[in-house]
């Protein structure tokens, strides 16, 4: 997974910029903005981060994959993406082992997707 960063004077054109090289509409990518001030003679700058959905996407897929083959569970991954939501569905011939107990296993395997994306992108 990469984040892209651009930087530029207006957010508008920072964000045209962005899009326009990483040829995406704004609906697939996520944006993160920072303003930093220049120094004395110096004036603000708009710094962005993006990041593809696609990108994300396919990490979640992979790290799932990565999980569940220690796990010794065969699992078909779909993903689904809205807005800003993605949707993991799993399906897989030992649910129970998946869920665990109280739905526990499933709890700390969102959570650790959701640390990872984190850590990784900064997002």
């Amino acid at each position: 997974m990469k984040v892209y960063e651009y930087i530029g004077k207006t957010f508008e054109e920072v964000k045209e910029k962005a899009l326009n090289e990483l040829n995406v509409v704004e609906d697939d990518i996520y944006i993160k903005e920072r303003e930093e001030n220049g120094g004395l003679f110096k004036g603000k700058k708009i710094i962005i981060n993006a990041l593809k959905k696609d990108d994300v996407i396919s990490y979640i897929k992979e790290f799932i994959n990565d999980i569940t083959k220690m796990m010794g569970i065969t699992v078909n991954i779909e993903a689904k993406k809205r807005d800003e939501i993605i949707n993991i569905n799993l399906f897989s011939d030992n649910n129970a082992i998946l869920i665990g107990k109280n739905g526990k296993t499933i709890q700390a395997l969102q959570l650790l997707i959701r640390n990872s994306v984190q850590n990784i992108t900064g997002f």
